[in-house]
């Protein structure tokens, strides 16, 4: 094997392993409860969502933009378990990358330098590496399509990816978007920009191909018009701090490869753009930014890097060329090692505070599965999904993850409230019908509970408290047997 390409294959092994350990999650997120409980849903009715069946707040028509993954992943992970929902996770997200590797490679970049292309987005892709959420297929198909744009293939393929992605997810709209940048950035190819154009416009008609029709897009456009900036990963990114530090990098480090390699191509940079912005204005898309960087730059990077070696021609470092590769297939085991180490089959459901933030009330939803205490449950907002799939025929929620796409405003308004103890956040017990209140063990506003509106405590652990009307504490009960880990499904 040539000294070349045992550099190259090392290089492969030490970004892909990195690649793992990055992208698997290990941690169920909120959401994944809700694609289980939607999915359940569709194979037990034959139809897709329409109304809610879960909560005890007033919802309006519920616009389920991911039914179709629900429905395809609910077997898979009801039969797979925690493996299921990991390993699908990791083929997504490395299968993108791994698109976005060939798109460049296919536009002239070297394996080289598209690999350190990807090396350098993987942390920002990494943040929406949590198992199981819909944008992964989001994920998947922005790279598909920036493959199939700046390869000039497929093209007559694109409505059918539009009628298949409106009804997995409704990322749909900044591939509509990006289509129509790319379309209007190639004015200097007229006869481009018309077949450009015809398809973009036949792509936009077929989002209309969903069980929801026009009210799927005014769902979406309710969202981007939503003022609530409560939830962490819908808020902007915060620039100049130390807020997504490893976006801010990255798109820097875009911009100033574009300028030194004088990119002239107006699609690169609107397209570019548009991934930026997004991913600024939303912390959630910053994945977007990744993918067209790993798409999109590494031919620009080739040719900023071929000028330096005309520059500088008779620099050679045998010594290191021998010491790379063996240094860098020696990482990647190492890093590889560890991965496996990590458990990669095993989906962790925490019921208690850990460093990575995310956990459930594991102990206080097997209260009250355990002793059948049925009513209304209101509860802090990110756990509503995860009790809604626990307890569902035996307790109603308060709002989740869901948000303004099933729930009223008002009804959004007292869950925020009431989770984060804020002014006002007795409503959500006294306006509508509340039986239980299952908070952190930290919740700020526990006292007033006790003192003021007499509720009593029947249920606490290291992670939750469960309190209850006082007529719903009479007799006895019996404790769960842990609450420190919770099992996936």
């Amino acid at each position: 094997m040539s000294r070349e390409r045992l550099i190259a294959h090392a290089a492969h092994a030490l970004v892909w392993s990195i690649a793992l350990v990055y992208l698997s999650g290990h941690i169920a997120t909120y959401d994944l409860w809700a694609y289980l409980s939607q999915g359940k849903l569709i194979w037990e009715t034959g139809a897709v969502p329409r109304a809610d069946t879960d909560s005890y707040l007033p919802t309006g028509p519920w616009v389920c933009h991911n039914w179709l993954v629900s429905a395809l992943t609910y077997p898979l992970f009801m039969a797979g378990g925690g493996a299921a929902a990991r390993g699908l996770t990791l083929a997504l997200m490395v299968g993108t990358l791994a698109l976005a590797y060939r798109a460049a490679r296919l536009h002239g970049a070297s394996a080289l330098v598209t690999l350190l292309v990807v090396a350098l987005a993987i942390p920002s892709f990494s943040v929406g590496a949590m198992p199981f959420r819909p944008a992964m297929v989001s994920f998947l198909f922005v790279a598909l399509l920036l493959a199939w744009l700046r390869c000039g293939r497929a093209w007559g393929w694109m409505p059918a990816l539009f009628v298949l992605w409106v009804n997995l997810h409704a990322g749909v709209l900044i591939g509509l978007v990006l289509l129509g940048l790319w379309t209007a950035a190639s004015w200097r190819e007229p006869a481009t920009a018309k077949k450009l154009a015809i398809i973009t416009t036949a792509s936009a008609a077929a989002t209309l191909i969903n069980p929801y029709h026009v009210r799927y897009w005014r769902m979406v456009w309710e969202i981007l018009g939503d003022p609530n900036k409560d939830i962490t990963e819908w808020q902007p990114v915060a620039w100049f701090t130390n807020n997504y530090p490893e976006f801010q990098i990255l798109v820097f480090l875009t911009l100033s490869i574009l300028l030194v390699s004088r990119e002239r191509d107006p699609r690169v940079w609107l397209a570019l753009a548009l991934l930026a912005f997004a991913g600024a204005r939303q912390i959630r898309q910053i994945p977007l930014f990744a993918i067209g960087v790993a798409t999109l730059l590494p031919p620009a990077v080739e040719r900023w890097m071929a000028g330096l070696r005309r520059r500088w021609p008779g620099v050679e470092m045998p010594l290191l060329k021998r010491a790379v590769p063996v240094g860098a297939l020696a990482l990647a085991a190492l890093v590889f090692g560890l991965w496996l180490r990590s458990e990669p089959w095993r989906l962790r459901v925490p019921g208690r505070p850990n460093p990575g933030g995310l956990y459930y009330p594991v102990g206080g939803v097997e209260f009250l599965k355990r002793n059948g205490l049925g009513g209304n449950l209101a509860l802090y907002f990110p756990w509503g999904e995860y009790a809604a799939w626990k307890l569902h025929g035996q307790c109603r929620v308060s709002a989740d993850g869901r948000h303004v796409t099933v729930f009223t405003r008002d009804a959004v308004d007292c869950s925020f409230d009431f989770s984060l103890g804020r002014e006002g956040w007795q409503r959500l017990l006294t306006n509508y019908p509340t039986d239980y209140a299952l908070v952190p063990r930290d919740w700020p506003r526990e006292k007033e509970l006790v003192d003021s509106l007499k509720w009593k405590q029947l249920y606490t652990d290291r992670g939750c408290a469960l309190y209850a009307r006082p007529e719903r504490t009479r007799g006895s009960f019996a404790l769960p047997a842990s609450a420190d880990e919770g099992v996936f499904p």
